[in-house]
């Protein structure tokens, strides 16, 4: 199955509301498999940066906790060194 199938079932089975065992059967998904798409899934939702209002002119960025507000005129350099040095080490 491609990435965009498992995100579909993931996301069936997150608004079935069924027991992980029956919509398997249902949906004749092994159960391994559904586990394993599962976790990546989380892993990869948990990688991603989400951008928050902000009351202040700027930018917030938080990601696994952490806030960081950024005022408008921010340099994209420095972020940009600042996020991959972030990644690396988390």
């Amino acid at each position: 199955m491609r990435r965009n199938d498992w995100e579909d079932i993931i996301q069936r089975y997150k608004s079935s509301g069924k027991k992980y065992l029956a919509f398997c059967r249902e949906e004749q998904v092994a159960p391994g498999s559904l586990r394993y798409h599962l976790d990546k899934y989380k892993i990869a939702e948990t990688k991603r940066f989400v951008e928050l209002p902000s009351k202040h002119q700027g930018l917030s960025l938080e990601w696994r906790g952490l806030k960081i507000n950024l005022q408008q005129d921010f340099e994209e350099a420095t972020l940009l060194r600042f996020l991959q040095t972030l990644v690396k080490v988390c």
